[in-house]
């Protein structure tokens, strides 16, 4: 029985590890574009975390960002 167990845990574990890795991919459209104008999109915050019971996103500062977020902070 302790074995079953065991066997039933170790998958339960490798199932939740792949679940982060099924993430939908996304778009963005840009309504009455110029033509030969190029637009550029820039990730200034990454996403940390979902909560389920206040449906609400937590979002942190991405790195490459933060000199514009403590200059912008004077």
């Amino acid at each position: 029985m302790k074995k079953v167990f065991a066997i039933l845990l170790a998958l339960t574990m490798l199932l939740a590890m792949a679940a982060p890795a099924m993430a939908e991919t996304g778009s963005i459209t840009i309504k009455n574009p110029v033509e030969g104008q190029t637009y550029s999109i820039y990730r200034i915050f990454n996403l940390e975390s979902y909560d389920n019971a206040i449906q609400a996103y937590t979002y942190k500062v991405n790195s490459d960002w933060n000199n514009f977020f403590v200059a912008g902070a004077k």
